[in-house]
């Protein structure tokens, strides 16, 4: 649903697929979906993109995997995927555009890692022209 950011009032519905317990995020790309690890089952990245009637899987997680986090800026999306089974080391990518073309990817730092353990995905945010950022507890120097 899109609701309106005056009023309150929704203001279109849309079906996209079913993805159990999704993570969101929004940039001037549109509206983007990624499955948590709480989803079973793989399913793609979708991209909802402005005045869109349905969402379009852009991007499919390598290992059959799952986002730890997505984070929107500009036409830049962030996103930590975590593969299955499950390790403690998943890969960071920075996606550009409403194909989701791979820009870079590298494996998650010890740092961002302890941010997500600590603050969950709400400790990283992104910018289109300044990159990720993270807010690493106080006691932690990297």
């Amino acid at each position: 649903m899109r609701i309106s950011a005056t009023t309150g009032d929704v203001l279109e519905r849309l079906r996209v697929p079913k993805v159990w317990h999704p993570i969101l995020a929004y940039n001037d790309v549109g509206l983007w979906i990624a499955a948590s690890g709480q989803t079973s089952s793989p399913t793609p990245l979708y991209l909802v993109a402005p005045g869109a009637t349905h969402a379009s899987a852009v991007f499919h997680f390598p290992d059959a995997g799952f986002a730890k986090w997505i984070v929107g800026s500009g036409e830049m999306l962030w996103l930590n995927a975590q593969p299955r089974p499950v390790s403690d080391v998943g890969v960071v990518w920075m996606l550009r555009g409403p194909a989701a073309k791979p820009v870079w990817h590298v494996a998650e730092s010890a740092s961002l890692l302890q941010v997500f353990e600590t603050l969950g995905g709400s400790g990283v945010v992104g910018h289109a022209g300044d990159g990720l950022w993270a807010a690493p507890p106080m006691a932690y120097d990297e």
